[in-house]
């Protein structure tokens, strides 16, 4: 039987571990938050405030999902 296609969630939940993995690789490479917080706030122009909550969210999200998958 073939399997069926990923749906949305599922594209998503793996988008979501894409993107916290890859601001964990950041900072163990050695790239502080804080020069990541000023990129994003000067590419958005969002107050780095936001962004750091934004980025507190998808950690917080990743590690209610991560048990349940």
């Amino acid at each position: 039987m073939a399997a069926s296609p990923p749906t949305v969630a599922d594209r998503m939940l793996g988008d979501l571990e894409k993107i916290n993995r890859a601001l964990q690789e950041l900072s163990v490479k050695g790239l502080p938050m804080s020069f990541i917080l000023l990129y994003v706030n000067k590419k958005t122009r969002l107050p780095t405030k936001d962004i750091s909550a934004v980025f507190q969210a998808l950690r917080d999200l990743n590690q209610e999902i991560q048990p349940k998958r």
